[in-house]
């Protein structure tokens, strides 16, 4: 039994061996692809491969290059669009406090 119990604490003391500058410098590394919350500029910004390719804003999604889609863009007008977006807010907070 004392065996293992030794054999446990020196597995544990080799796999946290790792020093704490590794780990850091690891979580410190920026992904080239991610997404970032601008809380000074009111931005979320989409970056894929370093490069910034979309935003959303207060006022709408800015994207400077191509938009490919295989199905159907309607304009719902503003009012239809708030509405949906409000119904999906009420939904996924449901599904957060785990209502039906």
């Amino acid at each position: 039994m004392y065996y293992l119990i030794m054999r446990f604490i020196l597995i544990l003391l080799f796999t946290f061996s790792v020093s704490p500058t590794a780990f850091a410098q690891e979580s410190q590394a920026i992904a080239p692809t991610r997404i970032e919350v601008d809380q000074d500029a009111n931005v979320i910004r989409i970056i894929i491969e370093g490069h910034e390719v979309a935003q959303f804003t207060s006022s709408g999604l800015l994207v400077p290059g191509d938009i490919n889609f295989g199905g159907t863009i309607r304009d719902g007008g503003g009012e239809q669009i708030k509405q949906e977006m409000k119904a999906n807010s009420k939904a996924s907070q449901a599904d957060v406090n785990g209502k039906p």
